[in-house]
């Protein structure tokens, strides 16, 4: 189980380079349409849920300020989305399916070019990083991420499509990892608990 988790994690690793790699070219470009704030055209909510509601056995992922997902027994959204922790450990996931989330975190559903969206934001993740407020626990407000832009070009859509298809099979990868990894703490704690 373990050489295949490493095998998976090296695939996703991979397809973050290659989708790194189509969105600088893209980027890349002169002459850009136009440009696009994120505010302009997109959903954002945070999650209603406390970080402790969370529950072992649960069928939908749960999106805290935590790296990696818990569980939990209900779901407030069904989409596609860009999921930004709000606070302690900053970072970007794209989920596409049922899921909850902390109220703390971030679900942000672009109208248009989700996928683009998605690239900014994890390039921009260091700069929402030191503009954080707070001095305790840091924190991001929506205002910050309603200020991110993409760049427009004619070849948009195509780019957003491109970036759509790694990006789904990232998350296919991440959810056979999760599962094998609960399959082994079942055996584990079975055998060893």
């Amino acid at each position: 189980m373990d050489n295949l988790i490493e095998n998976y994690e090296l695939q996703i690793a991979r397809f973050k380079l290659f989708s790194d790699s189509v969105y600088k070219q893209y980027c890349e470009k002169e002459n850009e349409l136009s440009v696009l704030n994120l505010g302009d055209c997109c959903e954002i909510k945070t999650g209603k849920l406390n970080a402790n509601e969370g529950s072992e056995n649960g069928i939908y992922p749960f999106f805290t300020c935590s790296q990696t997902e818990s569980n939990i027994d209900n779901f407030a959204f069904d989409t596609k989305a860009i999921i930004i922790t709000g606070n302690g450990d900053i970072s970007v996931k794209y989920y596409e399916g049922k899921f909850n989330a902390y109220q703390r975190t971030y679900v942000l559903t672009p109208t248009k070019y989700l996928c683009l969206f998605l690239k900014e934001c994890e390039n921009n993740i260091s700069e929402l990083k030191s503009a954080s407020r707070g001095s305790v626990i840091k924190f991001i407000t929506k205002d910050m991420l309603c200020k991110i832009k993409i760049k427009i070009f004619d070849n948009a859509e195509i780019i957003n499509n491109k970036l759509q298809e790694i990006y789904n099979n990232i998350m296919k990868l991440n959810i056979k990892i999760k599962r094998l990894k609960d399959i082994k703490n079942q055996l584990l704690h079975k055998y060893f608990g």
